[in-house]
C-alpha cells in the first residue's frame, strides 16, 4: 500500500471512531437517560478529537521537506509517528471501554513515549551524518546506546517487579547506558556545530530543517505531558463512577 494512502487510511479509521462514538452519545442523550455508555462515548469522542489535533501536528511537518537532507527518514519518522498516535488512540479507546486494564495501558503509553524519543533522537542523528561524515563513528555509536537504553527501559516497564530490576546492576547498567548516550549526543553535536561555524552557506539551510525537527518535538512533547494525564482522568472518573 502507497505511504500515503496508509496515512490516509490510519486517520480515516480515527474518524470512523469518532463518528461512531458521536452516534451513541446522540442516541443516549435523545432517549433522555445520561447512563455510563454515554459518559464512554463522550469521552470517547474528547480522546478523538486529541488525538486528531495530534496528527495533524504530525502530518504538518510534511510540508516543510523540501530542504531536508534526509527526506526519507522524515517521511518515516512522520509515518512512524503518526501510527504510534493511531495506537495511543486505540489504546485510550480501549482502556475507556475497559477491554484492557490501567496497568496495561499505562506500559504501552510509555513504550509509545520511548519509541517517540528514539524516532526523533534517531532522526537529527541521521541529519548530522549526512552532512558531516566524520561524525558518522560517533552517530552509529550512539545509534547503539539509544537502542541498548529504549530497549532497557521498556524491559523494566514490562518486567514483573521493575523496582527491584532497577534497584540492581540492571539498574547501574541503564544508568551506564543512558550516561554514555547523553555524551555521545553532546559530542556529535558540538562537532556538527563547528563543522556549520566552518561552512556557513549550510546554516541558511538549518532554519528549513530545525523548524522540522522543533514541530515534531513540541507534537511529541505533547503527547507525553497533555495526553497520558487526559486519559487517566478520563478512565480514573469513569471508574469511579461504576462504583
Amino acid at each position: 500500500m502507497d505511504k500515503l494512502k496508509l496515512r490516509s487510511s490510519l486517520i480515516k479509521s480515527m474518524l470512523y471512531c469518532l463518528v461512531a462514538a458521536a452516534a451513541v452519545a446522540v442516541v443516549t442523550i435523545l432517549v433522555g437517560k445520561f447512563s455510563d455508555t454515554t459518559g464512554k462515548a463522550l469521552a470517547t469522542i474528547f480522546v478523538a478529537l486529541l488525538h486528531i489535533g495530534i496528527l495533524f501536528g504530525l502530518v504538518s511537518v510534511v510540508a516543510s521537506h523540501k530542504n531536508d537532507p534526509s527526506p526519507r527518514a522524515s517521511d518515516f519518522v512522520i509515518n512512524a509517528s503518526i501510527a504510534i498516535a493511531v495506537l495511543s488512540f486505540f489504546t485510550s479507546v480501549f482502556a475507556i471501554w475497559q477491554v484492557v486494564g490501567g496497568d496495561l495501558a499505562l506500559k504501552l503509553y510509555t513504550t509509545y513515549v520511548v519509541a517517540l524519543f528514539v524516532l526523533v533522537h534517531v532522526k537529527t542523528l541521521i541529519d548530522v551524518d549526512v552532512l558531516y561524515w566524520k561524525a558518522k563513528r560517533y552517530v552509529y555509536a550512539n545509534y547503539f546506546f539509544i537502542a541498548v537504553v529504549a530497549l532497557m527501559i521498556v524491559g523494566v516497564v514490562y518486567a514483573h517487579d521493575g523496582q527491584v530490576l532497577l534497584s540492581g546492576f540492571y539498574g547501574r547498567l541503564l544508568a551506564a547506558s543512558a550516561i554514555v548516550d547523553v555524551t555521545l549526543s553532546v559530542i556529535v553535536a558540538v562537532m556538527y556545530r563547528l563543522y556549520l561555524q566552518q561552512h556557513p552557506e549550510l546554516v541558511a539551510e538549518k532554519p528549513v530543517r530545525a523548524r522540522s525537527v522543533i514541530r515534531i518535538i513540541l507534537t511529541v512533547l505533547f503527547f507525553i505531558f497533555v495526553v497520558p494525564p487526559l486519559l487517566l482522568l478520563v478512565v480514573g472518573t469513569l471508574l469511579l463512577r461504576s462504583f
